[in-house]
């Protein structure tokens, strides 16, 4: 059974992440390697899955908490992109912004001037080795908080 499960938008994402060790110092921060079993679903168009994959470092998870606590905390005010040293997942966070500083926006019906933050992440997929392909899931705010309080809950583990 997985410890994250949310259903963004019809796809069904499922996530355990194990073996966190928060790293002693910069020397070992590349030896504490976490186990990943994850999948992303949705009727019968989309089963794509990974078990027992070593893909995230433990001070990677502390970064992208660290990133998505700043997001949430709207203390990020430009895009940004959190990648990792294998390149299955990525993130883009998206922070508050205001529709009328696009250029392409023509009119802006009064009380919907400000987009909240977002979060992309983006899921690579491999043939014969990482490819330019890739699934896309988009978090909203809420969604964001309970990722990152998986995460939290992983460090704390």
């Amino acid at each position: 059974m997985m410890d994250f499960e949310i259903d963004i938008d019809g796809i069904k994402i499922e996530l355990q992440i194990r073996d966190y060790k928060s790293p002693k110092n910069d020397d070992d921060k590349y030896d504490s390697w976490c186990e990943l079993d994850y999948s992303f679903t949705s009727g019968e168009w989309l089963n794509f899955n990974k078990k027992n994959d070593p893909m995230l470092l433990s001070f990677e998870i502390d970064d992208l908490v660290e990133g998505l606590t700043q997001l949430l905390d709207n203390k990020i005010t430009n895009i940004c992109e959190i990648s990792f040293l294998e390149p299955d997942f990525e993130f883009i966070l998206y922070p508050v912004s205001d529709v009328r500083d696009n250029p392409d926006v023509i009119y802006v019906k009064p009380g919907h001037e400000m987009i909240d933050i977002s979060l992309e992440w983006r899921v690579f997929f491999y043939h014969q080795g990482v490819t330019a392909n890739f699934l896309t899931v988009t978090l909203d705010r809420d969604e964001i908080k309970q990722f990152l309080d998986y995460l939290i809950s992983v460090q704390n583990k």
